[in-house]
């Protein structure tokens, strides 16, 4: 059992890593400003520099945080219903369907290969066996326990 302390520790730790990357996120590029000025531009004042910031840099960090943070669950709840702490997509499946639907397009209807139905195709064809082995154990009952 891990302690109260250790576990405080480490996410104090985590969200102070958190910070640290958003603050460089935000100052990547040709416009730079202080964690001052822009705590500033957004709550207190208006500063030019910050308002294009935070037009067009914060949805970007604010959608990489969240996909992250998205990975980062599936990838638990994966591990925790697989009962293996080395789990990864390919138990179930998911990695080979992709593969396959990417191979068929690329084959078969190459004018999607530069669109954007190339990658949105793998994609719903990975959930496919996901899909396939949820219904496999649903409908047999010694794999369920019960």
């Amino acid at each position: 059992m891990v302690s109260s302390r250790k576990k405080i520790l480490s996410f104090v730790i985590t969200a102070l890593g958190l910070l640290a990357l958003f603050l460089v996120a935000v100052n990547t590029g040709s416009l730079k400003v202080t964690p001052l000025e822009l705590f500033k531009g957004l709550f207190i004042e208006y500063n030019e520099n910050v308002a294009t910031i935070y037009d067009l840099r914060f949805p970007r960090i604010l959608i990489a945080i969240f996909g992250g943070a998205a990975t980062a669950v599936s990838g638990v709840l994966l591990q925790a219903v697989m009962k293996n702490p080395l789990a990864d997509p390919g138990i179930i499946g998911v990695s080979s369907g992709a593969s396959l639907t990417a191979v068929l397009i690329t084959a078969f209807f190459p004018t999607l290969y530069h669109s954007c139905w190339y990658t949105a195709f793998p994609g719903r064809a990975g959930c496919r066996p996901c899909g396939l082995s949820w219904w496999a154990w649903r409908s047999t009952p010694c794999l369920r326990g019960s």
